[in-house]
């Protein structure tokens, strides 16, 4: 890849994610649809109007250089915490409990989305920055009291989910710049401390956690374990091949199949080989990620692209185990295929942000170049 081109192979991955998602959402979410409206393609059109948004978000970021957000981290952290703190105004909405979104209108914002990338541009700046090893601990005083500030308003919002994934990349860009072992693991048992007690404190958490244990309880069938079982049910029918596109019927019975467990409409449909391709698929986008984060100009940008990367992987994993009944029921969306327009309009600005720093990078080498 030549100086000034940006990384087409990570640009194809993207591209081919999106149709497959889009493809998804409207298969999952005609019967939901149509027993709304009467139409089985309003979130589809929904979906596109949002996906036609975020790719002129993605063409902005690819073209507007990387160091304009070096420049104004602090602004960007700022309006971070304002949107996040917004919800608790009249423009705030409630949903089941929880207050996460700003309506404006007819427009609709999960602050959280935004603060996921404010969140790695702060950091990424900070370390950049530092000359002093983080061998002392008063060199993580200000860490710990950005993460605190963040994850103490977003409990407030109950939304433990977005807290782990707007946590988790800080912690791997404080290892990668140089935390010692001892003040990692330190570090990382707290937030496993911390989070085990913010699961203590709300009984809506505790229930998720017993019905993880027993999925298949009979007293919570039709209750708290729903969802699960009929997303096991979903990919457990889906054998090797699947059952055919549109031939779902788990998308019947499963709340919003066209959110967070859409993963198991697709397993149910083209059966673990198709579920295979688009693991592989996130896999390679994750590995390209990196690949650009290794090969960056300079370290904010490296520290950049890492940050950005782990958010992707974080949320693919948490949302893959949560559909397979590997850890608790929690509201994470699968990066391209969940329906949702702020999510996808920030994750594809998030994958301009990369290509950028791919722009700006010397030739990035692939196996097959190599051999």
């Amino acid at each position: 890849m030549k100086r000034g081109q940006f990384d087409v192979q990570l640009f194809i991955v993207v591209a081919v994610l999106l149709i497959i998602g889009t493809y998804m959402v409207f298969n999952a979410s005609a019967p939901t649809a149509y027993s709304e409206s009467g139409d089985s393609l309003s979130y589809l059109k929904k979906q596109l109007i949002m996906l036609g948004i975020g790719s002129v978000g993605m063409l902005v970021a690819i073209f507007l250089n990387y160091k304009v957000y070096r420049k104004f981290a602090w602004p960007i952290f700022g309006f971070g915490l304002v949107l996040l703190v917004a919800v608790f105004t009249p423009l705030g909405h409630e949903v089941n409990g929880a207050r996460r979104w700003l309506f404006f209108g007819s427009v609709t914002i999960q602050s959280s989305e935004f603060m996921k990338i404010a969140m790695v541009i702060l950091i990424s700046y900070k370390l950049s920055k530092m000359n002093l090893k983080l061998d002392r601990i008063r060199n993580y005083i200000f860490y710990a009291i950005v993460i605190v500030a963040v994850a103490v308003i977003l409990q407030l919002q109950h939304h433990l989910s977005a807290t782990v994934i707007i946590v988790l990349p800080v912690v791997v860009l404080l290892l990668i710049a140089g935390t010692k072992l001892k003040y990692f693991f330190t570090i990382l048992a707290g937030g496993i401390g911390m989070g085990v007690l913010l699961i203590a404190m709300e009984s809506f958490r505790k229930a998720r956690v017993f019905a993880f244990l027993d999925p298949f309880n009979p007293e919570n069938i039709q209750g708290q374990n729903w969802q699960i079982v009929n997303s096991l049910m979903a990919i457990g029918s889906g054998g090797w091949f699947g059952k055919g596109l549109g031939q779902s019927a788990q998308k019947f019975l499963l709340p919003e199949p066209q959110n967070d467990f859409i993963f198991a409409i697709l397993v149910e449909e083209t059966g673990f080989i198709g579920a295979l391709i688009v693991i592989m698929l996130f896999g390679y986008l994750i590995f390209r990620g990196f690949s650009i984060a290794a090969h960056a100009p300079d370290k904010f940008s490296s520290y950049l692209a890492i940050g950005i990367t782990t958010i992707l992987a974080t949320q693919i994993i948490m949302n893959i185990l949560v559909v397979t009944s590997l850890m608790p029921v929690t509201g994470v969306s699968l990066p391209f295929f969940s329906y949702g327009g702020t999510s996808l309009i920030f994750l594809m600005y998030s994958m301009g942000i990369l290509l950028n720093i791919s722009r700006n990078s010397d030739k990035i080498v692939t196996q097959a170049e190599k051999e």
